[in-house]
């Protein structure tokens, strides 16, 4: 009997055989070279999503779902004083159900649950740090993400796509003149998703977090772009 190892390393060399094959198809009579070319920017967000939740357990579903809308209205009317207006809190799910605890090995109903879960949008990032400690204040709500974002993240990104296909130019320029040669007019030129599959329109996105100066608002947004691009050699 054959090792399934083997079987499955056997279709991946196949699988790299025919791309590459396929890639030479594409330009039969042609003399080409491919290279990669990536251009990355870091810059300081000015917006920023918390996403969060509020969980309330009680003995009845009707008093953990009153009790939970409640603290959902308190943290938007706490908020609203810190300068967060209620159309940047938005309620994105509801869910209710039994709540079950273990107990000596046992799965155990214990009362009901009600838990809302939320999105608060900050288009000031120095409101950070105030509006985080609010939430923290309260038991009842846990933070479960926080991204920063930039408002004109779509042109930055047609920026880097540009410095992305002049990197892969120069690259490959660089590697066609140790050999005498020199390029010619783009045959293909491809967007890399970041995992191994080419996908036009999309650029990695990288959330990064600084603690200078002790403060929240110094996180920053990584864009980048990379692209794949082949040539004609001359």
């Amino acid at each position: 009997m054959k090792s399934p190892c083997g079987f499955f390393l056997f279709v991946f060399f196949l699988i790299n055989s025919s791309a590459s094959l396929a890639q030479e198809a594409k330009f039969p009579d042609k003399r080409s070279i491919s290279v990669s070319g990536k251009a990355e920017k870091s810059v300081p967000a000015d917006k920023v999503e918390i996403f969060g939740e509020i969980r309330i357990v009680k003995d009845s579903l009707k008093e953990s779902q009153e009790l939970s809308k409640s603290s959902f209205d308190g943290m938007a009317s706490k908020l609203s004083e810190l300068g967060v207006s209620a159309e940047q809190i938005e309620l994105r799910n509801h869910r209710i159900g039994k709540n079950f605890e273990t107990i000596d090995r046992k799965r155990v109903q214990k009362g009901f649950y009600s838990e809302r879960s939320f999105l608060i949008t900050l288009t000031d990032v120095s409101k950070l740090d105030l509006v985080s400690q609010e939430l923290a204040s309260v038991k009842d709500i846990a933070v479960s993400s926080t991204s920063f974002q930039r408002s004109d993240e779509i042109d930055i990104r047609k920026k880097l796509r540009i410095e992305a296909l002049v990197a892969a130019k120069e690259k490959a320029e660089a590697m066609a003149a140790v050999y005498g040669q020199k390029v010619g007019l783009p045959l293909h030129i491809e967007e890399n998703s970041g995992g191994g599959v080419f996908s036009p329109n999309f650029i990695n996105t990288r959330n990064t977090f600084s603690t200078a100066e002790g403060s929240s608002a110094n996180g920053r947004v990584t864009l980048s772009a990379t692209v794949r691009t082949t040539f004609e050699l001359q």
